[in-house]
Formats: C-alpha cells, structure tokens, sequence
C-alpha cells in the first residue's frame, strides 16, 4: 500500500511548481516553504494514509500547480 507515497523527487516538482505559480501570477504565498504544515506537521505536497472512524483512506497532497491556501491533510488555513 506504500505505492501512494510520492518519491522525494516528486515532493520536489511539487514545490517548483508552487513557486511557479507564486512568481508568474504574483498571487500571494500561502503554502510553506518546504511544504510543511504549520498545524499537522505534514508535508503538504505528500499522500499519506490516514483514518477517521475506524476506516483507512488516502489523503491525497497538492500537485503544486495551483495556489495553494492550506493543508490537504489536517484542512488548516494557511490564510490570516
């Protein structure tokens, strides 16, 4: 079950990506420099397995490619 992790390369196009979108439309930046969640300390750009009420699911990070405003994972806003 381990095939949904994204390989340390990927994490990295990842956060390319966000930088990307940070300086070709000057939006705001949001996301973590690493990608590190401020709340769950999750990386926000990975998947990861999680559960809720006794049942597994996949928690699936960004691509990276849209504005990103908060964590995938724990849902806390990296807007304030």
């Amino acid at each position: 079950m381990e095939d949904y992790k994204k390989t340390t390369d990927e994490i990295y196009e990842c956060v390319v990506n966000q930088r990307k979108v940070w300086t070709e439309t000057g939006l705001p930046k949001f996301a973590p420099n690493r990608g590190t969640c401020y709340k769950c300390g999750r990386n926000i750009y990975q998947n990861y397995e999680l559960t809720n009420h006794n049942s597994k699911y996949i928690s699936h990070g960004y691509d990276g490619k849209t504005l990103v405003t908060g964590c995938p994972h724990c849902h806390y806003s990296f807007c304030s």
